[in-house]
């Protein structure tokens, strides 16, 4: 009895074979480090204005004491800050960026690309730094390695880490 042939490897009724590994739609570029501290100083900037500001103009208000200068230059910082936090607060809401990052072209996202939502900002990517920074003598030194972190080989910051954020181009 005569055996049959054998098959061929290829078998042309076969499901067809599709690798199964992600590809990304895009490729992530991480925001340069002077990009990041460009985006900073830009949100840090008006606060620092209107308290320079404030310095100027408020001594020229008549016979105000030293102290009821200092008060009021207090409160007009600290309105001033209220309404800086509560635009960034509605720029990270709206688009992941600051107004400095939107104006450097940076915005911060998750590690899988994903868009980060406004909890995240606050209670994992803000909140456990600040709580930590208010720690006596501790704090400054957290404040510290929270910005050098960002010479590290992955360029993120403590806050990236506890959020699971990165910060790329927009």
């Amino acid at each position: 009895m005569q055996m049959p042939p054998e098959l061929p490897t290829y078998n042309p009724y076969a499901a067809p074979i599709s690798r199964l590994e992600d590809y990304p739609t895009h490729v992530l570029q991480l925001a340069t480090r002077s990009s990041r501290l460009g985006a900073y100083l830009l949100d840090v900037l008006p606060v620092f204005l209107i308290a320079f500001g404030g310095a100027i103009v408020l001594p020229a208000f008549g016979n105000a004491g030293p102290g009821e200068i200092a008060h009021a230059l207090t409160v007009l910082t600290g309105f001033g800050m209220l309404a800086i936090v509560i635009v960034h607060i509605v720029f990270l809401h709206k688009y992941g960026q600051t107004i400095g990052k939107r104006l450097v072209g940076i915005k911060v996202v998750q590690t899988n690309g994903m868009r980060c939502e406004l909890w995240r900002f606050f209670f994992l990517r803000f909140l456990p730094l600040a709580i930590l920074s208010s720690i006596p003598f501790i704090g400054m030194f957290i404040g510290l390695a929270d910005s050098l972190m960002i010479f590290g080989q992955e360029q993120r910051c403590l806050h990236d880490l506890t959020a699971n954020t990165i910060v790329i181009q927009a």
